[in-house]
């Protein structure tokens, strides 16, 4: 006659591979290499008989307060992995390539988890070295750069006869090329190029203005300032 023993170990359930399929456990479920009548929870990491019903262990307090806890650090992972692509600019970047001096430089304070700025493309981006380098060969900045050296390189060419949008693409380009080689920055260029638009209204003022101090004192008087 069978032993009480031998038929409690009769009765036990064995791992279904049906679970490995199941949406309600198949992230978390997984069977036991060396005895088939557990199964492991890899949110409580601990084996459990198959007795104990894996339905009712995936709605046990136990069960979902850890897989509340696991959620909550595979967030703070991600998060945190995010961030870590957002470092400070270096200077020692500007060391590995000179052409990087060229555009390479900080971003602007108001960028905001940005590591570097490219002067060329007027644009601020996050990452490392490995971005800068991934920049530089993108095609839109190395079309910037080819129209900057094209046009410093023209020479012979009666720019007057040119179609007005190409001749604004090349002052455009000019300016940019000069704001390059003095390393001012897109701040201060967008307020001196704000300036000469203003200045610029009188063409004849701006032709002939000089970099030296006026030569008389200047009196402004009974001038209406556009508003009563």
């Amino acid at each position: 006659m069978e032993t009480y023993n031998a038929q409690r170990k009769r009765k036990i359930p064995k791992f279904a591979q049906r679970w490995l399929t199941d949406e309600k456990f198949k992230l978390w479920i997984e069977p036991v290499d060396t005895d088939n009548t557990l199964f492991y929870c890899k949110v409580c990491k601990k084996n459990f008989l198959c007795t104990s019903r894996v339905s009712r262990h995936a709605n046990s307090i136990c069960h979902l307060r850890n897989y509340k806890n696991l959620s909550a650090n595979m967030d703070n992972d991600i998060d945190n992995s995010h961030k870590r692509k957002y470092q400070s600019f270096q200077p020692r970047w500007l060391e590995f390539d000179d052409s990087f001096r060229l555009w390479l430089c900080e971003p602007p304070s108001d960028a905001k988890n940005s590591s570097f700025f490219c002067r060329i493309c007027n644009k601020s981006m996050a990452g490392d070295l490995a971005h800068i380098r991934r920049h530089a060969e993108c095609d839109t900045h190395v079309t910037y750069l080819k129209n900057i050296n094209e046009v410093m390189n023209m020479q012979d060419v009666d720019e007057s006869s040119l179609p007005f949008d190409v001749r604004k693409d090349i002052a455009e380009i000019r300016f940019r090329a000069l704001i390059l080689d003095k390393c001012i920055s897109y701040q201060t260029a967008g307020a001196i190029l704000q300036f000469f638009k203003n200045v610029g209204k009188d063409p004849n003022i701006l032709a002939n203005m000089k970099m030296e101090p006026p030569k008389r004192s200047i009196r402004i008087s009974n001038v209406k300032c556009g508003t009563d």
